[in-house]
């Protein structure tokens, strides 16, 4: 990822991170017993608000491509910003598993996203495509997932910036 792409990511995360005041979420959309049957359940938005803080500070160490985090340390400090559940908790796991990965982000995003991306769709049988994938896919689930905290420019580009690091990442394999 460029150096002025970063700094614009960790720039970002840390102003949506001191708390743009918005609306809080209506009853039933986040996490928990509140949730339905048929939607995923969401964390509460102050879960969200931390991981998307954990992951600017994660970011702001990265000072060239020798200090950048692997894929899986990445997802392990970042896989906050995603509002679902098993997801999350998938991309928090240790150690990382492609396929609980899979499985989970899947079964949380993917009956909603229109288009479907790739991710939704296709077996991942190397590394380099599945963060091609999983890059797709984070950009799609995240510009949805951080506008319950800021507006659709700033989700819109946070989502952008982290895609274009894993896809990076991805040239790098």
């Amino acid at each position: 990822m460029r150096a002025r792409s970063l700094v614009a990511f960790v720039l970002l995360v840390s102003l949506a991170a001191c708390g743009e005041d918005r609306p809080a979420s209506s009853p039933g959309t986040q996490g928990g017993a509140s949730a339905t049957k048929s939607e995923p359940a969401r964390v509460p938005r102050r879960e969200q608000e931390e991981g998307l803080a954990r992951c600017g500070e994660v970011l702001a160490r990265i000072e060239g491509p020798e200090t950048a985090p692997t894929f899986a340390r990445l997802m392990r400090e970042c896989g906050g910003m995603f509002a679902r559940r098993r997801c999350r908790d998938a991309l928090a796991a240790e150690p990382f598993s492609r396929e609980g990965v899979a499985e989970a982000c899947r079964a949380d995003y993917c009956d909603e996203l229109r288009p479907a991306p790739s991710f939704c769709t296709t077996d991942m049988p190397t590394d380099a495509e599945f963060l091609e994938q999983f890059a797709r896919f984070s950009r799609a689930a995240l510009r949805r997932d951080l506008r319950r905290l800021m507006d659709r420019e700033g989700a819109d580009e946070i989502a952008d910036l982290f895609a274009d690091l894993i896809e990076t990442q991805a040239a790098l394999q």
